[in-house]
């Protein structure tokens, strides 16, 4: 889904991208990723949405109004899954090697999002968040030749890829503030997390 006109909306609220991004609760990433006119999963556009004051429409349509005349929130989609929504364009699997690899790797993605919005175990929420960024450096091929993704990958796996290092990026930053703000939380595990974070942050804007 793209977003046209969420650089007018968001200057004329006078947001920077990473204020908007979280007021949205998404990254920083995500936000420059819809101004270059990249497609934004349902449930990311929704957030900048309504972190704005405005529908999803308007910030595919409409240019800015005045705070006060904006319109209501938008209503709640479903989100589907960034892997569900690559089925759904073309009406068949990618040549995963197994057919069910696609179902196990959206599974395991879900329950790590859970976890990191319930936020019950400080030590799981550490061990989701590593987990996530050990699987986005695989997504964006850390260390495979090649100054950006479309190096790296083939030109028609860049955006579905995003996609999904977006997601990703969300639940597992969601998992290492959980685990940084705790008690149980060392010294040495947070360094090792934002240096995590950094590396992966560092990737994806070598792509946008």
């Amino acid at each position: 889904m793209q977003l046209p006109r969420i650089r007018e909306w968001r200057e004329s609220r006078g947001l920077m991208q990473k204020e908007l991004a979280a007021e949205a609760k998404v990254s920083e990433y995500t936000v420059l990723r819809a101004e270059k006119g990249v497609s934004l999963r349902v449930d990311s556009a929704r957030k900048i949405a309504e972190a704005l004051g405005v529908s999803v429409a308007d910030l595919q349509e409409s240019p800015p109004v005045p705070l006060g005349e904006a319109p209501g929130d938008p209503p709640k989609e479903e989100a589907p899954s960034p892997l569900e929504v690559s089925e759904a364009e073309d009406g068949e699997r990618r040549p995963y090697p197994y057919p069910w690899m696609t179902d196990t790797l959206t599974e395991t993605i879900a329950r790590w999002s859970k976890a990191s919005l319930e936020q019950d175990d400080p030590k799981y929420s550490h061990i989701v968040a590593v987990a996530c960024f050990d699987v986005m450096g695989s997504i964006l091929k850390y260390g495979v030749p090649g100054k950006t993704l479309r190096d790296r990958v083939p030109e028609n796996e860049v955006e579905e890829r995003l996609n999904l290092v977006d997601w990703l990026y969300e639940v597992a930053r969601r998992a290492q503030e959980h685990y940084a703000d705790s008690e149980a939380a060392s010294a040495a595990e947070v360094r090792g997390l934002e240096e995590r974070s950094d590396n992966v942050v560092r990737l994806m804007k070598e792509t946008a």
